[in-house]
């Protein structure tokens, strides 16, 4: 099933969204990040199916770590960085259809093989350079929860990883809650 989007011509970003990375220091980051991840629907199926959906997506995890989960050991900028960049596998799982960015649809041969979701996006973030602490890519690691794991090895490894970082269970909420709450029927 595929989605409209932009056409090729028009993945420029807004000056707004430049903006919204520079408050948070990300400039840097916001260079390394592949331009479609602007464009791109959040899901095929489910939420925030349309252009633009990840960013808009990316940006509800933000507001509800910002509004909701008010910590001294959650700073903004980290808060940040594992919003933005918690979903970035869905650049390689969604690509443009033939037509180029006029529709995108699932890659059913994604360049990291039998990488899950969000391991894929730890992958990605390396890949590109992204500069992130390892608290935050840990979060980022488990954010999918049971969701994302096969083996009661990986389990037991997702407990451990909770007990020491609170940032996992942060993100964990913040992206249920803005999947199922603010994005419902979106």
């Amino acid at each position: 099933m595929t989605r409209p989007c932009h056409s090729d011509m028009t993945l420029k970003l807004r000056k707004k969204d430049i903006d919204f990375f520079s408050i948070y220091g990300e400039e840097n980051n916001l260079e390394r990040l592949p331009k479609k991840f602007f464009f791109l629907p959040a899901s095929l199926k489910y939420h925030l199916n349309y252009q633009g959906g990840l960013y808009e997506h990316c940006k509800n995890v933000f507001s509800f770590l910002q509004e909701n989960i008010r910590r001294p050991d959650l700073p903004l900028k980290s808060a940040f960085r594992m919003a933005m960049y918690h979903d970035l596998c869905k650049t390689e799982y969604y690509t443009p259809d033939a037509v180029g960015f006029s529709t995108f649809k699932y890659n059913k041969k994604p360049r990291f093989k039998d990488v899950r979701h969000s391991a894929l996006s730890c992958a990605i973030i390396a890949k590109l350079g992204i500069e992130i602490a390892p608290q935050e890519l840990e979060a980022i690691r488990w954010h999918m929860g049971l969701w994302d794991i096969t083996t009661d090895e990986e389990k037991e490894e997702m407990s451990e990883a909770m007990k020491r970082n609170p940032y996992i269970s942060y993100l964990q909420i913040a992206d249920m809650y803005a999947t199922h709450y603010m994005e419902r029927g979106k």
